[in-house]
């Protein structure tokens, strides 16, 4: 796969021509550039407790969320939202491998009602290791 980027260097915006080795927050919005060449957000090498907040400005009411991983999926994470423009925040579902190592006081479903918390694992599995949803 040509898309390998082992050196990174975000303190620039992704240029397609200048600077291609950029993987800043804001390649999550657009995931091509002007070229129709493939752009990622990337964190930092080594880095495991990463945080992602995006604000949209406005109420939305999602039925479905989709992320797209460039490698492997996170052994655990767990989304959150916010129902008040950011002032305070509440998990919406968590995800794992496995989920009781991870979450142990989580439980992991079914849904009952649309508003439970719970731990899913059918999202954190270790395959596929390229573009997983």
């Amino acid at each position: 796969e040509v898309e390998k980027c082992f050196q990174c260097d975000s303190a620039m915006p992704y240029d397609s021509l200048r600077n291609r080795n950029s993987h800043q927050i804001r390649n999550v919005i657009y995931l091509t550039d002007q070229m129709e060449e493939k752009t990622w957000w990337q964190s930092e090498n080594g880095e495991e407790k990463v945080s992602i907040q995006l604000d949209l400005e406005a109420e939305f009411h999602f039925t479905h969320l989709i992320m797209k991983f460039k490698t492997f999926r996170p052994a655990a994470m767990y989304i959150e939202r916010s129902s008040d423009f950011g002032r305070t925040w509440k998990v919406y579902r968590y995800f794992a491998f496995n989920c009781t190592v991870s979450f142990p006081h989580i439980p992991t479903g079914p849904l009952r009602r649309i508003d439970d918390v719970i731990c899913d694992h059918r999202y954190s599995d270790i395959e596929p290791s390229t573009n997983g949803e």
